[in-house]
């Protein structure tokens, strides 16, 4: 990707997958894991695109 888009993108986080084991689903944790990602790239000055 960073090719493609000559690296204009590369202040961008993604999150491509997140998978919860599904006797954990629906106790909020994918939830809590994207929350906190989101906040780690907010914290190391990366763009959010949604």
């Amino acid at each position: 990707m960073q090719t493609c888009t000559e690296h204009e993108l590369d202040h961008l986080g993604e999150l491509g997958s997140l998978y919860v084991v599904p006797s954990y689903q629906g106790q909020g944790i994918g939830s809590a894991l994207i929350k906190e990602m989101m906040n780690f790239l907010k914290e190391h000055s990366y763009g959010l695109a949604m």
